[in-house]
């Protein structure tokens, strides 16, 4: 089994594409992509501001598990530091280190599993997407099954 090591966004002109663990129609997480729309600024690209309720920020032990479980809610979840994995239904593990961004979503079903891995404690700041803000409409499916 292989373990897809430090994701992270891929940006390029106009877009950014950020890692997203979903639920599917059948309960079942998976991992797919979200496009964020970025418009030109002096020099660099940004996106528009998100609606969000709040912010919080996390520090757990390096060798924290928690066994299956859906997301507490849609938030965007950005690693300070240490590392953790992530694994899904079929066994496919994604590893986010310091720096690394990606979108909880899998708020139904049955969840993933999370392990911190390395030798540093995970730092760790969470972004709730509010309810009513609606995914960018560009998304790119990572698993086999092509659904949402």
């Amino acid at each position: 089994m292989s373990v897809a090591r430090f994701q992270s966004c891929q940006s390029g002109k106009g877009q950014l594409w950020v890692p997203w663990l979903y639920a599917g129609d059948d309960g079942r997480s998976r991992w797919g992509e979200v496009a964020i729309g970025l418009a030109s600024g002096a020099g660099d690209w940004i996106s528009a501001p998100r609606a969000s309720s709040g912010v919080s920020f996390r520090h757990a032990r390096r060798d924290l598990a928690l066994d299956w479980h859906p997301a507490a809610r849609r938030q965007y979840v950005i690693t300070l530091a240490g590392e953790v994995e992530y694994e899904i239904h079929n066994g496919e593990r994604r590893r986010f280190g310091p720096g690394s961004v990606f979108l909880a979503d899998d708020v139904g079903g049955e969840g993933h599993v999370s392990r911190g891995v390395g030798l540093v404690d995970r730092t760790s700041v969470y972004i709730p997407v509010d309810a009513d803000e609606t995914l960018p409409t560009s998304t790119r499916i990572a698993s086999s099954v092509r659904e949402r």
